[in-house]
C-alpha cells in the first residue's frame, strides 16, 4: 500500500501536471483569441491580395500538336 506521504506526493504531481495543462490551454485559447477576432481584419486583407493577383503567361507560338503529337510548324506551312 502507499503510505500517506507518498500518496500526498502522488496527488501533488498529478495537480501540477494538470496545473500546467490548464495554463499551456489558457495560453493556446488566448492566442487563438487574438487572431481570429482581433487581427481578424489584418489576415482577410493579406489573404484577399494573395487571391487578387494578375500574372502574364506568354503563349507559345506557330507550334500544333497533330494527332500523332507531333509538332508542326504553322509559320512555315503559311509562309510566314
Amino acid at each position: 500500500m502507499l503510505e500517506k506521504h507518498d500518496y500526498n506526493r502522488s496527488v501533488l504531481r498529478v495537480r501540477v501536471w494538470y496545473g500546467a495543462l490548464l495554463i499551456i490551454l489558457g495560453i493556446f485559447g488566448v492566442r487563438l483569441f487574438y487572431i481570429q477576432v482581433i487581427q481578424h481584419g489584418h489576415y482577410a486583407a493579406a489573404a484577399r491580395s494573395d487571391q487578387l493577383k494578375q500574372y502574364d503567361i506568354p503563349a507559345t507560338r506557330g507550334y500544333i500538336e497533330a494527332v500523332s503529337y507531333t509538332h508542326l510548324d504553322v509559320y512555315k506551312r503559311q509562309g510566314i
